[in-house]
């Protein structure tokens, strides 16, 4: 299980071999200073997504190890469709139900983003 909240914590829990401390097996922040938002499991259970209060979506491995970080947009553009990622905060985002390489995010800049994990980054900082 992985919890996250407004402390800028994540915690990955593994109930079977938790002990008597009742602590979980990694605790870290994803984005120093951002709430997390949403986590949500991919729908084999490998990879979950993290989504805090900044532009960029974190995913990891059920062990806790980064795989991926989405891009920046470019803040100067006007129009949205010409700039790859999102340039404000990020406020949801979801696996496919289906695909276990393929998310969405929803931003508060008006866009909704399809990303997929195995391809290859474009945008402001590649």
């Amino acid at each position: 299980m992985v919890s996250g909240g407004l402390d800028y914590r994540m915690k990955i829990w593994d109930f079977t071999t938790m002990n008597r401390n009742l602590k979980p097996f990694k605790d870290f922040k994803p984005f120093d200073g951002h709430p997390v938002r949403t986590l949500s499991f991919n729908p084999s259970g490998t990879h979950f997504l993290c989504c805090c209060g900044n532009n960029q979506a974190k995913i990891y491995n059920s062990e806790g190890v980064r795989k991926k970080t989405t891009i920046r947009g470019d803040m100067y553009l006007l129009d949205m469709a010409h700039t790859k990622g999102h340039v404000a905060s990020i406020n949801d985002g979801q696996w496919h139900p289906k695909e276990n390489n393929l998310f969405l995010t929803g931003s508060q800049d008006g866009t909704i983003r399809q990303w997929d994990m195995y391809s290859k980054e474009v945008g402001v900082e590649q």
